[in-house]
């Protein structure tokens, strides 16, 4: 067995408070016991160097402690010879020695059985190959049983004629022969009612039908009666020996209006929202209604805004949007348009020259593409003039539409000089 474990201990000394004094105290000396207090003072020395709190680790002889789960406990007394309150650990003793293990058998033979056991020996046998294990894949017979849930149980027998417990497992058999099916009467009438069931017979009748095993039928049923709101239709079926099916129903609803969404959108170009106006009709503003925009034909909801709103795309081309009008009755309706957003165009400038004399002017050029308009402080109908900017860097624009007035800008810097000392060169 075990004699020894370790253990680490932190501690701080948790005495009394004096209200009219305090004064802080070292912690001595401390002991520990394990599973049952054998009073303060009486427990097992643990050595340590005095500090005001200690963090150490030593050694426990766990010696005439039986195997499982105990618990250890240490205390801690101070300067003033005060001891604390113990606290205390849960530990496992796991017990090292070597047990004895019986001696191992081989496997000789196998039985098993459904359901019910038989007794020891009276299974249905198996043929295996002696061995201290077996893994073995077989098909068993299940004539006699019932079709449903059962259980198999095996046990195994070793050499020495010693039976093993018994394991199982539940299984489903399913019946492969087909029934015979009792005689079927072919469909003569049928008849529906809504909600409420008036009695066998005394729905309203559908339309005649050429007698059949089954039928499909599609019509028209009217609802005038029938208030705003859920429904349910119920339908039944007679065959030719008079007798009634079960019904079968489903749900519906009636609406008091159902809306017409509808929008219109302006073409933009990139960059900028896309404005929508919500031309939509016939909704119920006497209860809660919905809107659903789904700008991305992800068929997620972007925007709940009802009426006009806008949306900001991040690409030019065309996009899907949707608009769901929903009355909240359960009426509703969807329309979806291609929206498309304009291209800006790419653009570029680079002027021949980087300086300009204050004296002089130069026509703009190097905007592509061209056909552009130029812009900035002293550029007029497309000529900088020099006297009318700073001395220093000025920046020059140049602007290109595209036809539907996407735009894109670029600017360059030019250095307006006084040019002193320079002859002009006639």
């Amino acid at each position: 067995m075990k004699k020894k474990f370790t253990i680490f201990i932190l501690a701080f000394f948790f005495g009394f408070i004096d209200l009219d004094f305090v004064s802080a105290q070292s912690i001595d000396s401390a002991e520990y016991f394990i599973d049952i207090d054998p009073g303060v003072g009486n427990g097992n020395a643990a050595g340590f160097i005095p500090a005001d709190s200690i963090y150490d680790s030593l050694q426990i002889s766990t010696t005439g402690l039986a195997p499982g789960f105990h618990y250890v406990f240490f205390r801690t007394q101070d300067t003033n010879r005060v001891w604390s309150l113990y606290e205390g650990a849960l530990f496992y003793l796991a017990d090292t020695v070597p047990q004895s293990l019986p001696p191992s058998y081989p496997l000789i033979s196998v039985e098993y059985f459904y359901d019910t056991d038989p007794g020891i020996g009276n299974g249905i046998g198996l043929t295996i190959a002696s061995a201290d294990s077996i893994i073995d894949s077989l098909t068993i017979s299940t004539v006699g049983l019932a079709s449903g849930f059962h259980t198999i149980f095996y046990r195994v027998k070793d050499s020495t004629n010693v039976w093993s417990l018994y394991e199982g497992a539940k299984f489903y058999l399913t019946d492969t022969i087909p029934l015979a099916l009792s005689h079927t009467y072919p469909i003569v009438s049928a008849e529906y009612f809504f909600d409420t069931d008036p009695g066998i017979g005394n729905g309203i009748a559908l339309p005649t039908f050429a007698t059949s095993d089954s039928i499909t039928l599609t019509d028209t049923l009217p609802t005038a009666p029938l208030t705003a709101g859920t429904h349910y239709l119920f339908l039944r079926v007679k065959d030719s020996m008079n007798v009634w099916s079960l019904y079968e129903g489903t749900s519906f609803i009636i609406c008091n209006k159902i809306p017409v969404p509808d929008f219109t959108a302006d073409t933009v170009c990139l960059y900028t929202p896309t404005s929508f106006t919500d031309l939509s009709t016939n909704l119920d503003t006497s209860a809660q209604f919905t809107y659903a925009w789904d700008f991305n034909n992800d068929g997620i909801t972007d925007d709940t805004t009802k009426g006009n709103t806008t949306h900001l795309f991040p690409s030019s081309g065309t996009h899907t949007v949707t608009l769901i009008v929903n009355n909240t009755s359960g009426c509703m309706d969807t329309v979806t348009k291609t929206v498309y957003v304009d291209s800006l165009p790419t653009v570029t400038f680079a002027l021949p020259f980087d300086t300009l004399c204050r004296n002089d002017s130069i026509v703009l050029s190097g905007g592509v593409p061209a056909g552009g308009t130029y812009s900035g402080n002293g550029v007029w109908a497309g000529i900088l003039y020099g006297d009318s900017v700073n001395l220093g860097d000025n920046t020059v624009y140049y602007t290109y539409y595209t036809t539907d007035s996407c735009f894109s800008t670029k600017s360059v810097l030019i250095y307006v000089d006084l040019c002193t000392g320079i002859n002009e060169i006639a």
